[in-house]
């Protein structure tokens, strides 16, 4: 394989891209045509070593790994809007009752 490349994740990440019983990582794999070797979990900084015979399928194996990373990081979640004043407003046609 004359293509290779490291990925280097953060270690909270690499059980979202092996997945259960190693399935994700094995469809990357399958699907890129590459071969791809997990960090160990004592392995810091953590890296996926991918191998490829095409430069295309390398980029592609490295992109979906890198895809799932962001999909679960925080911080690349959208921002939650603080409501609009018309939206807190209370209905018009609702009575308001004073205490007395």
């Amino acid at each position: 394989m004359p293509f290779f490349i490291k990925v280097e994740v953060a270690l909270k990440f690499v059980p979202f891209i092996i997945g259960s019983r190693g399935s994700i990582i094995k469809h990357i794999a399958d699907e890129t045509k590459t071969v791809i070797a997990s960090p160990h979990r004592s392995d810091f900084p953590s890296y996926f070593y991918v191998g490829a015979t095409s430069e295309t399928n390398l980029l592609a194996a490295r992109d979906s790994i890198l895809d799932i990373v962001k999909k679960n990081d925080p911080s690349q979640m959208p921002m939650l809007q603080p409501p609009n004043e018309e939206d807190t407003e209370e209905p018009a046609n609702k009575s308001r009752r004073r205490a007395k």
